[in-house]
């Protein structure tokens, strides 16, 4: 049977990777992020290197796109006047 006090040791204890033996006791969790190596200087978050070339192919397809659809709709409403002019 457990008692309070059992409860509130057990409550109290470690649940990472070091309570389960990922990493030995003997040794601490370093922290990657520490002086030197690969992380000194901070990269700035934008969109990556070449995204500006997808925009620029994007765009032009759009307006083509637009151009066309407007073109559409020209020749709809000429044929729908034509339409109306038969009657």
């Amino acid at each position: 049977m457990f008692l309070s006090a059992d409860l509130k040791r057990a409550s109290h204890r470690p649940t990472g990777p070091s309570s389960q033996g990922a990493i030995p006791s003997s040794q601490q969790v370093s922290n990657v992020r520490g002086a030197g190596g690969p992380w000194q200087h901070e990269i700035p978050i934008g969109p990556p290197p070449g995204v500006n070339y997808a925009d620029r192919l994007m765009d032009a397809q759009d307006a083509r796109d637009r151009a066309e659809l407007i073109e559409r709709d020209a020749k709809l409403k000429a044929m729908q006047k034509m339409a109306e002019r038969s009657k």
